[in-house]
């Protein structure tokens, strides 16, 4: 099995998971990884028990939880789920970076 090493310090292993946390939101632990990987050409996913959450802020999968924000109601407070959590991503383009 193939292991890549990327410059957020992280692991990705098989299909492409990433193993830390992301964050849509400055102000939340993985926000560094989310742009890392969005700079890098990765599309990012997060699913929560195989489903997918599109309206997440924040998730992380060694800690189990996703912060979404409440369907039809963008300006509700955020809601955390627990579960099995994975952030799967997929090379989009080339990096963003000069």
């Amino acid at each position: 099995m193939a292991r890549l090493a990327m410059n957020t310090g992280c692991l990705l292993v098989g299909k492409p998971q990433f193993h830390g946390p992301v964050a849509r939101s400055c102000d939340e632990e993985g926000f560094r990884n989310y742009c890392n990987l969005s700079l890098d050409g990765f599309k990012i996913r997060v699913f929560l028990n195989d489903a997918e959450q599109i309206e997440y802020t924040a998730a992380n999968p060694e800690e189990g939880w996703v912060r979404v924000i409440p369907p039809g109601n963008s300006l509700s407070a955020r809601v955390t789920l627990t579960g099995y959590v994975e952030i799967r991503i997929e090379r989009t383009s080339r990096s963003g970076r000069t």
